[in-house]
């Protein structure tokens, strides 16, 4: 049945029962289109913060997915993408990653190997191992990322940026300095490209340029970039990445501006808090270094 015509078929009082049971008692809970429907309720999960929720729908919409369509579908790739997003959300990265990795050999069979989705699920997958400690694998799929977007979208295109940023981090992380400050570099050019000089979307690329100044000793030009950071980081940042920026300044104002440094660690830690479980390593290293720096708490 089509998915218009099984909406409606629906029942017009919508307190009666959730969409989820609607859908299945109209098509029958092993039909695609409850499946679709499942997906989208897990979509919704995610979204409320209520990952376990989200991860059982996912499981539940794949499995429906894979008896109807075989393993190898756009909607079972979706599927798995959606429940490596609840698990990453969740800090389970691990999880995340064999669940991403399913998304991206399901794309990769169906559509080739120089699609725009490919590159979403290398960026994706590309994401969790940076998070795990695993950059080196993710540099080089992250530059095939970089490469894709490149010729899909052209090289001013936000999706570039955001690639290049994410590719920073990887390089920054297995010691690549030049290479992170040029990946680095080219999120800016886009970014100010595309969006101007006070783009909210910046501030990523700058915290990472902030990073490599820091490691190098040059506080001043840290501070700089971290100070641009602040002011172009929109308020609608997600909670780690406001309690990054925040730690970031606490750690180079700390002995120039100590008062100011206390501040930002306060708002690091609300920030942190805020994330959740995925904020729960970052909150640990921060309060360590509140200690072994003498602050208030």
């Amino acid at each position: 049945m089509p998915w218009s015509q099984a909406v409606s078929t629906l029942s017009p009082t919508p307190r009666r029962r959730p969409l989820g049971c609607r859908v299945s008692t109209t098509v029958g809970p092993h039909h695609p289109d409850a499946a679709l429907v499942l997906s989208v309720l897990a979509r919704l999960r995610t979204a409320q913060q209520r990952f376990e929720e989200s991860i059982a729908l996912s499981q539940q919409s794949r499995a429906v997915l894979e008896a109807a369509y075989g393993p190898v579908h756009a909607d079972v790739a979706a599927a798995h993408n959606a429940e490596g997003r609840a698990l990453s959300r969740m800090g389970r990265d691990a999880e995340a990653a064999q669940s991403y990795a399913r998304a991206l050999e399901i794309v990769q069979s169906l559509l080739g190997p120089d699609h725009p989705t490919v590159a979403t699920g290398l960026a994706n997958l590309a994401a969790v191992h940076i998070r795990m400690g695993r950059a080196a694998e993710a540099v080089p799929a992250l530059e095939r990322a970089l490469e894709i977007r490149g010729s899909s979208f052209g090289a001013d295109h936000a999706m570039v940026g955001f690639t290049a940023d994410l590719l920073g981090d990887a390089r920054r992380d297995v010691g690549a300095v030049d290479g992170a400050r040029a990946a680095y570099g080219r999120a800016l050019a886009v970014f100010e490209a595309v969006g101007g000089e006070d783009d909210p979307r910046l501030a990523h690329a700058l915290v990472g340029m902030a990073a490599l100044a820091e490691d190098a000793g040059d506080r001043a030009a840290a501070r700089m970039h971290l100070e641009r950071a602040l002011a172009v980081q929109g308020a609608d940042a997600g909670a780690e990445p406001r309690g990054d920026l925040r730690f970031a300044l606490a750690r180079v104002l700390v002995e120039t501006d100590p008062a100011r440094a206390d501040a930002m660690a306060a708002g690091a830690r609300e920030a942190y808090v805020e994330a959740g479980l995925r904020g729960t390593v970052k909150l640990a290293s921060l309060e360590r270094w509140v200690t072994d720096a003498g602050r208030p708490r």
